[in-house]
């Protein structure tokens, strides 16, 4: 008992990065020692390899984390090629060596936190970023990428280019806030792989406290009322979340799910439609309304079906491929 009490304590003192605390929060779904040495292993070759910027600039950042990448993808990772492959969780994305804009940034952070360099997190509709800020001088990073963005846009959804509304400014997140969007990625598996929608609930509480501008855990909080049968609350939270920002994506879709479940197709298709105008360019988004309007089947409804199905082939021709 007092040997396992050690290690507890032992664990919880090392936990010095943000990718260390989040490594900690992923126990719960999957996490293992192994994990955290790897991220150990990334961190000591970064300390040999890397050099922070003593008087940065916005190219001297640039560089630096153009050569901080570099060093990740040197020890065997890369970016993930499609939706369906993206880890979702740092500790999936150690052990699969394969990252998504979430864990690269995680990692990221880690490293500039280990080097003691002022480099954060910070959160568009459905995108992370870091970013590097003094003064008037500002520098928004795709780590996915590898590249700058325009402070003003960001990659949305699908990481489509998209305009920022209020309140997306790009605020840079605090240590705290960071590890929270890596809680947020904990409830979000909890609730679609494990269907543990209770307990998705439960962390979603507590990741609102910790960074409440994070709206998507607010989407996620509305989700799970609404598998938990409690649509009143569910609408509560999705309605908060339009309130505060409209051109987010992933309430539109989970308003359509919503009004879908309840049997108003009309408004599941307007919520979808909403969906469409924020990412013209994502076949799921067609699909989804063209199978609603065939479901309702008004006048006209199986015309614009077919208009929908014709758009997700155009989009991507091999999506009925198989």
């Amino acid at each position: 008992m007092l040997a396992t009490l050690c290690f507890v304590l032992v664990s919880l003192a090392a936990d010095q990065t943000a990718g260390h605390e989040i490594l900690t929060l992923e126990q719960e779904v999957g996490a293992k020692a192994e994990d955290r040495l790897a991220l150990d292993a990334l961190l000591t070759q970064a300390k040999v390899e890397l050099v922070a910027p003593k008087k940065p600039n916005k190219d001297g950042v640039k560089a630096f984390l153009t050569a901080a990448r570099n060093l990740v993808i040197s020890q065997g990772f890369r970016e993930a090629e499609s939706p369906s492959e993206e880890p979702e969780l740092l500790c999936r994305a150690l052990q699969a060596k394969v990252f998504d804009c979430d864990t690269l940034s995680f990692i990221l952070v880690s490293m500039a936190e280990e080097l003691n360099f002022p480099l954060k997190g910070t959160m568009a509709p459905g995108h992370m970023f870091v970013i590097w800020s003094k003064k008037k001088e500002v520098l928004l990073w795709d780590s996915r990428s590898g590249e700058e963005c325009e402070y003003t846009k960001a990659h949305g959804f699908l990481h489509l280019v998209t305009p920022l509304s209020p309140p997306y400014n790009l605020k840079p997140l605090s240590h705290k806030e960071l590890v929270a969007c890596g809680w947020y990625n904990v409830a979000a598996v909890v609730a679609i792989e494990q269907g543990k929608y209770s307990r998705a609930l439960e962390i979603s509480h507590k990741v609102m406290r910790e960074n409440p501008n994070l709206l998507v855990a607010q989407v996620l909080r509305g989700n799970c009322f609404q598998n938990l049968g409690n649509l009143q609350q569910a609408e509560k939270d999705y309605l908060k979340v339009i309130k505060k920002n409209p051109q987010c994506l992933q309430v539109w879709c989970a308003v359509s799910q919503f009004w879908s479940f309840q049997g108003d197709l009309g408004q599941a298709i307007d919520a979808v439609s909403k969906a469409i105008e924020i990412a013209p360019d994502d076949a799921d988004l067609y699909l989804w309304r063209g199978i609603k309007f065939q479901e309702r089947g008004n006048a006209g409804d199986y015309e614009l079906a077919e208009a929908d199905f014709g758009r997700v082939l155009q989009l991507d021709p091999v999506f009925l491929a198989g």
